[in-house]
């Protein structure tokens, strides 16, 4: 008999059925029944508390239990001797493991002792469900103990980094990258396994392996092993270019292949070939005259042609003369002491004025320049006479720049504007809750849609339209009528018909024609009279009116 057809769980999670007389004993009485998934169960078995005192008047009632066809146990039976009104249970998910989700089958026998003439005897069967996951928070309480965190408590859930659904504890491979954690240098980092060099650095990340202070790519240009800490680059000037790449090994600034001391940073030139260095040589281009002298006339002391002058002829050594190119402004205030046509250098780049193109030297040319003297700003993207530099919203679209590039559109496109889905002011890039329900992004199953945040049953339609949120085929309005929770999948109304009107408020439980209250079986759609009374339905019964 499958028992659900004729009772129903009550509210507090118990199945109670009473079995039958027999005419002798050890008759068995097989039900089967629906186990909720992740649900356990405790099964008692009672008899027909006669209270049977002396021990001669033994009863035994053994209880045997089946499992399921996906899940089958081996035989297991549960005897009890009953003196007086004793009662067998047996837990089976504490005994056997898991068997919600599908229909168990147990078995009833019973035995007589002495004194009992052989016959069988009444009993009742009590089967309480409990649930495996007690806090509801995804993880079995037998799994919690052994990962240490509370069964009962639903904030107190194991930590599982590769999520594979073993608890870090008892995960071998804590990272799931398939090293296990006894020799995985990195055991919660699936990208990482080993430390070459011992840096704390994996070696997928590392940049030095051989933790030299050299890149394992400067190492493989320069011709030396980023794999050997003893091997690294030589470096003459410590600019960590190596020599075998680097240009300018001495580091003074010029190349070494127009550099006459390569390796003396303090010395590069020889012009007059003596074999001493410019910057040593007091005579450089050997001309007879000394070198700081010609500095003090403005003659090259480099070119053995050049010797001191007077460029305005005005009879005065020009290094004498306080305007050497008479062009009106004395040397001290005269950018350009040399040129007649100079005198004004505003940038001070060495260009007069006069012939400067750009003024500021700020590398825009003062014709495409919008603050030609100013070096800081080149352009006025939105005209408002703010230069961009100094502008926090270069093109005047209401979003700074820094919000711009916050929310990842263009700061200089007055039509790149960032994406505000609730016109909040704040973009949804950085805005925790785009539609502005309040209810944040990551708790609301419609981040877009203001009048919808959660979806109880996930078949997309949020619960403020879905007229059935549990999704137990049942609507929300019908379950209240009806005795059972709408946010419930696994509280659905009795319906014995199957006509989608509950038993609760259904006139004809069987729909067999005949109401309720007219029907000696209500809930058999074959009888609806029992003229004698003896609860056999007519149309079953040989004898309707019980007169032998």
């Amino acid at each position: 008999m499958h028992v659900n057809d004729y009772n129903n769980v009550t509210a507090n999670n118990t199945l109670e059925f009473s079995g039958w007389n027999h005419g002798s004993i050890d008759t068995t009485d097989r039900f089967t029944f629906d186990v909720p998934a992740n649900y356990g169960y405790e099964i008692c078995v009672e008899h027909d508390e006669v209270q049977y005192y002396n021990s001669g008047y033994t009863v035994w009632m053994l209880l045997d239990l089946y499992g399921s066809d996906s899940n089958p146990l081996p035989l297991n039976t549960i005897a009890t001797p009953y003196y007086g009104n004793q009662v067998t249970c047996y837990d089976i998910a504490v005994q056997n493991g898991y068997y919600g989700g599908d229909i168990n089958m147990i078995g009833v026998r019973n035995w007589g002792g002495a004194f009992t003439s052989n016959d069988g005897t009444d009993y009742n069967v009590t089967i309480e469900f409990y649930s495996l996951d007690a806090d509801g928070d995804g993880w079995y309480d037998s799994m919690e103990d052994l990962c240490g965190t509370d069964p009962n408590d639903n904030m107190s859930v194991p930590q599982d980094t590769d999520a594979d659904g073993i608890c870090d504890l008892l995960d071998m491979d804590t990272d799931g990258d398939g090293v296990i954690d006894s020799e995985d240098a990195f055991p919660e980092d699936a990208n990482e396994s080993s430390d070459g060099d011992g840096d704390g650095i994996g070696d997928n990340a590392d940049t030095d392996l051989d933790n030299d202070g050299w890149s394992n790519v400067d190492e493989e240009l320069c011709t030396t092993n980023p794999l050997d800490g003893s091997d690294f680059p030589s470096d003459f000037d410590n600019d960590t270019v190596c020599d075998y790449l680097d240009s300018d090994d001495d580091n003074d600034g010029i190349p070494d292949d127009d550099d006459r001391f390569p390796l003396n940073a303090s010395e590069w030139a020889d012009h007059d070939m003596d074999g001493i260095g410019d910057n040593a040589d007091l005579d450089d281009d050997n001309d007879m005259f000394d070198d700081l002298l010609e500095i003090d006339c403005l003659s090259n002391p480099y070119d053995v042609t050049s010797i001191p002058t007077d460029l305005d002829l005005d009879g005065i050594c020009d290094p004498m003369d306080a305007d050497v190119d008479g062009d009106g402004y004395d040397d001290v205030d005269d950018a350009f002491p040399v040129d007649p046509n100079e005198w004004s250098d505003f940038d001070g780049d060495g260009i007069g004025d006069n012939a400067d193109t750009d003024d500021d030297n700020d590398l825009v040319l003062d014709v495409d320049d919008a603050f030609p003297y100013d070096p800081y700003e080149t352009i006025d993207t939105d005209g408002d006479g703010v230069g961009d530099n100094a502008d926090l919203n270069d093109d005047g679209d209401a979003w700074t720049d820094a919000e711009e590039f916050a929310c990842g559109s263009d700061g200089l496109d007055a039509d790149s504007v960032p994406d505000d889905y609730d016109s909040d002011g704040l973009c949804d890039k950085v805005d925790t809750d785009d539609d502005g329900d309040g209810t944040p992004d990551v708790d609301d199953a419609f981040p877009y849609d203001a009048t919808e945040n959660s979806d109880f049953d996930g078949d997309g339609v949020g619960d403020y339209s879905d007229v059935d949120d549990d999704g137990d085929g049942w609507l929300d309005s019908e379950e209240p009528n009806c005795g059972t929770d709408p946010m419930d999948p696994f509280s659905v109304p009795a319906d014995n018909d199957r006509d989608h009107q509950c038993d609760l408020i259904d006139g004809d439980d069987d729909n067999d024609g005949t109401i309720d209250v007219d029907d000696d079986f209500p809930m058999d759609p074959n009888e609806q009279n029992d003229l004698d009374g003896d609860g056999i339905g007519d149309n079953t019964d040989n004898d309707d009116d019980g007169d032998g």
